[in-house]
């Protein structure tokens, strides 16, 4: 089986198991329990969770944090992609990683703004969408993404892992934060974490399809 298909079936499972965990978080469990009564589902776990938890002031401001890192991160790429662009003057001549980059910005701002429309519950202490977090996906994504393009454009290995070390560590710093902050439930950073590997799986396709068909275009030469 071609790499493509496999990580298509694995990106495309991703995506159910996260679809199927927000309808679960819709409707089992629901109660008045989040901000001013707010429904919450899974609110006994959610519950549990967060008296155990509690708050962390610098927990939260860790996860802004690492998500201004990975928004930092996300504008050098949107550079590299317009640099490409004003110099070869045509969208088809910019690197396919780096198209294939903001394809995936532009799907996560999409996921960001449809959370934000459709609120599946508050967050613990405001009237704001907080399913999911979008700390968790965003900073996962952005860093992740970043971390598979470095390995594909930067020929030194020691520097390649370094970066993949680096990028792992924020994300996992960033979502696990973000859980003991207490400006999130459970389910939030839950869902947030199985979001951005979807997200993050579909991007590996998109690449692995494009190497195919550039490897498959070279054999027909």
């Amino acid at each position: 089986m071609k790499k493509s298909k496999k990580c298509l079936i694995i990106a495309s499972a991703l995506f159910i198991l996260f679809s199927a965990f927000t309808v679960c978080v819709s409707v089992i469990d629901v109660r008045p329990a989040g901000y001013e009564g707010g429904a919450l589902g899974f609110s006994s776990l959610n519950l549990s969770f967060y008296e155990s938890a509690g708050s962390n002031a610098y927990f939260d401001k860790a996860s802004d944090a690492f998500m201004i890192i990975a928004l930092i991160v996300a504008a050098v790429f949107a550079a590299i992609g317009a640099v490409q662009l004003i110099k070869r003057k045509s969208l088809f001549k910019v690197d396919t990683e780096i198209l294939i980059t903001g394809a995936l910005y532009i799907l996560t701002v999409i996921f960001y703004a449809l959370f934000e429309a459709v609120v599946i519950n508050n967050r613990p202490g405001a009237a704001e969408a907080s399913y999911p977090s979008s700390h968790t996906f965003i900073t996962m994504t952005v860093l992740l993404a970043a971390a598979i393009t470095a390995k594909r454009r930067i020929a030194d290995k020691k520097i390649t892992a370094a970066i993949s070390v680096i990028c792992c560590l924020v994300s996992a710093l960033a979502a696990l934060c973000r859980l003991f902050s207490g400006e999130h439930w459970l389910t939030d950073v839950t869902g947030g974490v199985i979001l951005s590997a979807a997200l993050v799986m579909f991007f590996i396709w998109a690449l692995a399809l494009t190497d195919e068909k550039k490897e498959k275009t070279e054999k027909a030469k």
